[in-house]
């Protein structure tokens, strides 16, 4: 569809004698026609896909997903640089004097968005960034391309700078505001840079037939007929064949589900998984591949499982031995039980007996206390009885002596 109808239309427009091209617009090599027109299609898709799984916290907060290989990615990058050379030299359509201009100041734009874009991520994340930089580079190849063949030097240095810059913003922008998950940086390299390098054709070059005015409506019927026609195209494959894979295929990757290739690393995951959902089973095997870093990982993890496995049957025959231990302690400990119970029965009885004695002896000293009482009593009571005898006898002597001297007085 892209190729076929939304591109080839627009490119009459601008190249082929359309209406865009008569009212002075232009662009060299393609950052509007091209680059532009290929970021806003991709933004259309990236709306309508959807992020990918995990990319977002459940707070929105956006989670770092690493790319496969970092090293290629890289090496792809000075591929496509290589390639500018020939994609924005080969533009002239000869081998003319304006041909070393424009490899110059492609080169210049390409290494000044790199320094700038990773320049700009150590401010915005506090790292230095190698995707950021990657991305800063290829979005001043982006902007340079529509007036590499009109920019003296000192432009192509603002215009790569400009372009690094905006790279690591609108990524910013679209990633922490607007939630939307453009995995390589479509939109920002080839959308954003692409209008920063047509729009700046007439404000840095010193040919003064370019005009504003016409690069602004060439940028903005861009953006209204890509984006617009990339939502009504992805849209009507969302609602007829679908445009996402099922989460299995998007976890093992298309390459594994699409094309069956794989890669020694996945098949270690794999194998880790298949050992996870094995209930513990540590007699399973990871499948090593020989040869890779994947390969030797897996060997000494085999080596590992089967250490711990080993430690584990110790453990289990150790426990064998504890529980066996365990039951004769209790074994004891029942038959001890029951000889302090029957210590404890006899002693109750000796306490019952001792009661019983101490209870008699209490009785002793009580019959002994009433009897002291009684003798006591007595005592008193047989002393009272001398003295009253006593006092009796006395007055028995008194009463013959009265009567003689009662005798005398009457004679």
């Amino acid at each position: 569809m892209v190729s076929l109808f939304i591109y080839p239309i627009f490119g009459h427009w601008t190249w082929g004698g359309g209406w865009i091209a008569k009212i002075g617009f232009v662009d060299f090599a393609g950052s509007t026609v091209v680059h532009s027109l290929g970021g806003w299609i991709a933004l259309a898709g990236v709306i309508v896909l959807g992020p990918r799984k995990d990319k977002f916290k459940e707070d929105g907060t956006p989670r770092k997903i690493h790319g496969h290989n970092l090293t290629f990615s890289v090496l792809g990058v000075f591929i496509l640089w290589f390639g500018w050379f020939g994609f924005n030299g080969g533009s002239a359509l000869s081998f003319t004097d304006q041909v070393p201009l424009i490899i110059l100041n492609t080169s210049l734009a390409g290494s000044v968005g790199g320094i700038f874009a990773i320049t700009f991520s150590w401010i915005f994340y506090r790292v230095a960034s190698v995707e950021d930089c990657m991305n800063g580079v290829l979005g001043g190849l982006v902007a340079i391309t529509a007036g590499c063949h009109a920019f003296q030097p000192y432009a192509s240095l603002i215009v790569g700078a400009l372009a690094g810059i905006s790279v690591v913003i609108t990524s910013w922008v679209l990633e922490k505001i607007l939630k939307l998950d453009d995995v390589v940086g479509a939109f920002p390299v080839h959308g954003v840079c692409g209008i920063i390098g047509t729009l700046l054709l007439p404000i840095l070059s010193e040919n003064q037939d370019i005009r504003i005015y016409p690069q602004f409506i060439g940028v903005l019927t861009c953006s209204f007929w890509a984006f617009g026609l990339g939502m009504i195209l992805f849209l009507l494959l969302k609602i007829s064949i679908g445009i996402r894979v099922n989460e299995e295929f998007e976890e093992k990757g298309l390459n594994v589900t699409e094309h069956g290739a794989g890669s020694s690393w996945i098949d270690l995951i794999h194998s880790l998984k298949d050992l996870a959902k094995g209930g513990g089973d540590l007699t399973r095997k990871i499948y090593v591949d020989s040869g890779t870093e994947a390969g030797a990982i897996a060997f000494l993890m085999n080596r590992y499982l089967a250490n711990l496995g080993q430690m584990i049957y110790t453990i289990k025959e150790k426990s064998i031995e504890l529980e066996y231990s365990s039951s004769e302690i209790s074994v004891a400990w029942g038959k001890m039980s029951q000889g302090i119970q029957q210590q404890a029965a006899n002693l109750g009885e000796v306490t019952s007996i001792f009661d019983s004695f101490r209870e008699s002896f209490q009785t002793i000293s009580s019959s002994a206390a009433q009897q002291k009482e009684m003798e006591t009593s007595a005592s008193e009571l047989l002393n009272e009885l001398v003295f009253g005898f006593q006092k009796f006898d006395s007055d028995l002597k008194i009463v013959p002596k009265n009567r003689k001297n009662l005798s005398k007085q009457s004679t």
